[in-house]
């Protein structure tokens, strides 16, 4: 038995030997932790991989250097298609010009220069009504354009006036209108149209009814009352100094010399609330200034007032005041003058215009500084012509009775005003009564008014035969001239009536 046990393990111990001379010594379990040992292999394994990969790498690099360089050909991508998102149409932000081609004529308001609406006047009162407009057109305006009387109350104006200069597109005008204030009180309103060489009207924007227009309050009783005012008026004239033609109103310190109208002014002698116009003369020795106002026609009683000196703070004001006017023909006479400093007191003036009664003249007032020009400082306060007679000054009567009608009729011319006239129409028989009025025109008026400075008073009464019937005719004139009319003289009134008359009724 234990023979047996000794070959068997001496067998067991032969085969282990062959074993282990064929299997290699990792198959035996080693004393290590397994960490150790897979990353033991894994580094050797690593090792000889990135070895041989480097070899590899080499042998390629190097085989590739004996190569000649490929030309390689890259595919050329295609582009993707753009897609534009659809949006609604939006509106064009550009607006759309439409060109227009310019008027020929055409003109727009500016200012009220005189009499703005709802001036309050004193029956019978002369003023001065001037607008100022542009020429927004693409013509020039001449004096053949017109200002035309339109509607309302003429206001004793002229039914028509001329365009007073040639007027360039784009370049402002003023137009003056001579009106009076009506006798009875009350609001008025009158209008006038532009109208070019072809009588067209032209259109004032934004004016009512493209026409120019004044509006004015007639308050209280005509008495003793300005005829003609040269202070509010005073941009009517014509005013030029030793340097040349000056602006109205002017600037104060101007070396030309200026005219401004002071509302307040401060006299020497006081202080004023009444208007006052404040002169400058022209810098330099014996500098001088002159204002020419438009033609004016002196009555019976006419008077020249006003008051002279210097403004308040102006120690070396020397100036010398003259007026002078202008002729028909054109020469230049000399009413008076007066030397003034300022030395705390003015010179009132109020020179009788009657010798010049019935002669149309151009006042000009003048003044020449004679002292320093720094204070050269005058006024000339509320310069005036002024005349007093009654609210209905009669001038003319005329009565017609008889005739195959056996009617009776009679009309009479008053003065209303300095320019303005009125004729009145009454029926005479049983249940006489008003037949109407109309204000005489301004050619009207001056024939009147010639009439008047030109013959005495007169009476004159005649029975004329007609158709078996007898027409008594009878005339009344107040005159204030020296002639006295001849028979033809009366026709002529006769005929004036006559036609007046007729334009009342029909």
């Amino acid at each position: 038995m234990n023979k047996k046990l000794a070959k068997t393990g001496l067998l067991i111990v032969l085969i282990l030997w062959i074993l282990s001379a064929c299997i290699p010594e990792a198959v035996f379990p080693s004393t290590e932790p397994p960490d150790a040992i897979y990353t033991s292999a894994a580094q050797t394994m690593g090792f000889e991989l990135t070895l041989a990969a480097g070899q590899t790498a080499v042998a390629q690099l190097t085989d590739l250097a004996r190569r000649p360089s490929p030309t390689i050909e890259l595919p050329t991508p295609t582009p993707l298609p753009t897609q534009t998102p659809t949006l609604p149409a939006l509106p064009s932000p550009t607006p759309t010009v439409v060109s227009v081609a310019r008027p020929c004529d055409a003109a727009s308001f500016l200012e009220d220069v005189t009499v703005p609406p709802n001036t309050s006047f004193s029956p019978g009162d002369p003023f001065l009504k001037t607008w100022r407009i542009v020429n927004t057109g693409s013509c020039t305006w001449a004096p053949d354009y017109t200002l035309a009387f339109s509607g309302g109350d003429p206001l004793g104006g002229p039914l028509l006036v001329n365009v007073p200069e040639i007027v360039p597109p784009d370049e402002a005008l003023d137009l003056s209108i001579a009106l009076t204030a009506p006798v009875a009180t009350g609001q008025y309103q009158g209008y006038w149209v532009l109208r070019n060489a072809n009588n067209d009207p032209i259109e004032v924007a934004p004016e009512p009814l493209g026409a120019l227009w004044v509006q004015i309050q007639v308050q209280g009783a005509l008495s003793s009352r300005t005829e003609f005012d040269l202070t509010t008026n005073y941009c009517s004239a014509q005013w030029q100094s030793n340097a040349g033609d000056l602006a109205c109103p002017g600037e104060s310190d101007s070396p030309d010399g200026s005219v401004i109208l002071q509302d307040n002014p401060r006299l020497e002698s006081r202080n004023e609330n009444e208007p006052a116009l404040w002169v400058r003369p022209g810098e330099g020795k014996n500098g001088w200034i002159t204002g020419e106002y438009p033609p004016f026609r002196i009555r019976n009683d006419d008077h020249f007032i006003s008051e002279v000196g210097c403004l308040r703070n102006s120690p070396q004001c020397e100036l010398r005041f003259e007026l002078n006017y202008r002729t028909a023909d054109g020469n230049i006479e000399n009413l008076d003058s007066w030397y003034e400093t300022e030395d705390g007191e003015t010179m009132e003036i109020n020179l009788d215009l009657s010798d010049l009664a019935g002669e149309t003249v151009q006042f000009i007032l003048s003044v020449t500084d004679k002292g320093k020009f720094k204070d050269a400082n005058g006024f000339w306060f509320m310069p005036h012509i002024h005349n007093s007679y009654g609210q209905y000054d009669q001038v003319i009567s005329w009565r017609q009775e008889g005739g195959v009608n056996d009617s009776c009729y009679d009309v009479k011319i008053y003065l209303t005003g300095r320019q303005s006239a009125e004729a009145r129409a009454r029926s005479c028989g049983r249940g006489a009564q008003d037949t109407g009025s109309t204000k005489l025109s301004k050619s009207e008026l001056n024939k009147v008014l010639d009439w008047i400075d030109t013959f005495n008073s007169y009476e004159y009464e005649v029975d004329t035969p007609t158709s078996g019937t007898t027409v008594k005719e009878k005339i009344v004139f107040q005159g204030e001239g020296d002639q006295e009319a001849h028979l033809n003289d009366i026709r002529t009134m006769q005929e004036f009536m006559q036609d007046l008359y007729n334009s009342i009724i029909f």
